[in-house]
Formats: C-alpha cells, structure tokens, sequence
C-alpha cells in the first residue's frame, strides 16, 4: 500500500481495497442468489479517490464523475439481473457506459454486508440501542459457522416501552419523518427483531423467536395483514432509510485502513419516494 509524501494522496490499487474492505464483509457471507464483488472495472486500476454510496443511480454517477472518483463501493448493484444488452436507450446502459467511460471501477457488496458482524443489521441494532444482539435468520448461516453472521437481529430494549415511543425511537435514530406501521400503538415492546431493507420473508422467525415487533422496509398489503393476524407488530421505515447508515461505517472503515485515499460519503440521496 502506497504512503502519503510531503501531503500528495499516493494511489492504491483496487485489489488493495478489495482485500481489506473483505475483512468487513467477506464475500462468502453473501447469500447463494447474491451478486457481489468487482461488477466494473479492473484489480490492477490505481485508486486515489473512493465513493461510498447505497445505490448507483446516474446521479450518483455523475457524482462520482464530477468528484474525480476511481471506485465507486456501493450495497445495491445496479447490474444485480443478468443484462440483454447495454444500450443509451436505458437509464442501465447509460449508467454502465458513463462508468466505463470515466474509467471508474465499481464494487458491490450486498447480503455480506446485511449479515456482517458490525454490517447493515448491527448498525440498525446500535441505533436502537439493543442489548443481547443475535441472528435472526440461522438459515442464512449456511456459508458459515459464525454465529454472529447471518441475516437480521434480534435483541432486546434496555426498558420495555409502546409501540408509540418505540416507534418515535425508531424516527430519532433514522432521521425520518414518517413510517407504516401494524399493531396497537399501546402495545408493550421489548423484544425487537429486524432486516435492514426488504425483509418480509423473516416474519415467521421474527413470530418464531417472540419478537414483540419486525422493523425491515418494503413491506407489502398482504404481508401487513397476515402479520396483523398473527400477533406480531410490524414498522416499515423504508428500504432507504433501514440500510442507508452502513454508507458512513463503510467510509470510516475504509478511511481508518487507508490514510493515505480520499474516501467519500455520496450526498445524493437515492431515496425515490416523497413524503407530505
């Protein structure tokens, strides 16, 4: 790994970064349908520059472009299906051509870094401020045998509360404004199970496990309905806003390995949904 001279930024190389930001969230800690991993771009490519951002959309592209970036680290991969082509008639071709283009190399890191030790489901349990923190979905522990590996958490609330101020909590530690949410707001809560992102399908182990309530995102009218049947509160705070504070931890992460490169927070906030 290149030093720092007389305050000039020397350049790593992709493989460089690659090698470390994998001791955070190991490939194989990605779930078997996941892609993940180097998407553009080579591992011999000099880096001096590296955005962290949640989604690569054009906006952030062209971030990243006016930012002077060699590699774009990001948890969504825009190329996460298989591709017909690559057109300019499509927001995904212009957005692969515009990379390629600017020779910027792009990395993706998505259910490793939801089931990571210190990844997108540990942050949203600190936040919380969860005690006695464990996996929620063993089934996900199928390329390992951490048990602190896996998808979702659970944990438990310092003091028992409602399913008000819990949810008041959860708008605090998110900075959002509004959330969906299922159950009687006087409904004590002490057992908190979540999924960063869109996690529907861990209802049953969050029922499984005596959660009181599920935090994930994206959750959909009949998946609301069953889970009202069922007992279990449930909070929808979004697909952004559950997973989006892993993009300052990556940062950090990365700035505290590697002194010497300008690590970058995107500013574009890559929430599509408004709120009034």
């Amino acid at each position: 790994m290149a030093k720092c001279k007389e305050g000039v930024r020397m350049a790593s190389r992709v493989k460089d970064v690659i090698k470390q930001f994998e001791q955070l969230a190991p490939k194989e800690y990605a779930e078997k349908w996941d892609n993940v991993g180097l998407m553009l771009g080579s591992i011999d490519s000099n880096v001096q520059k590296i955005l962290v951002t949640l989604d690569v959309t054009l906006h952030v592209v062209n971030e990243a472009i006016e930012k002077g970036i060699d590699l774009i680290i990001a948890h969504h991969n825009p190329m996460f299906n298989p591709l017909a082509n690559i057109t300019l008639d499509n927001p995904q071709g212009k957005l692969i051509t515009k990379l390629i283009k600017s020779e910027i190399n792009l990395y993706c890191a998505h259910t490793n870094l939801d089931s990571c030790p210190g990844g997108v489901n540990d942050i949203l349990a600190d936040l919380l401020e969860l005690t006695d923190v464990k996996v929620l979905d063993k089934s996900s522990q199928v390329n390992t045998f951490d048990q602190n590996v896996g998808l979702g958490r659970v944990g438990i609330l310092p003091q028992e509360t409602s399913l008000l101020e819990f949810i008041k909590q959860v708008k605090a530690a998110l900075n959002i404004d509004s959330l969906r949410y299922v159950g009687n707001l006087d409904t004590k809560i002490k057992k908190v199970s979540l999924c960063g992102g869109s996690a529907a399908s861990l209802i049953n182990d969050a029922i499984n496990i005596g959660a009181d309530v599920f935090l994930t995102g994206d959750l959909k009218f009949h998946e609301a309905q069953d889970a009202e049947n069922l007992g279990i509160c449930l909070i929808d705070a979004g697909h952004f806003a559950t997973e989006v504070p892993v993009v300052k931890k990556v940062a950090a992460y990365l700035q505290n390995s590697f002194s010497e490169l300008e690590i970058i927070e995107s500013k574009i906030n890559t929430e599509p949904f408004k709120f009034i």
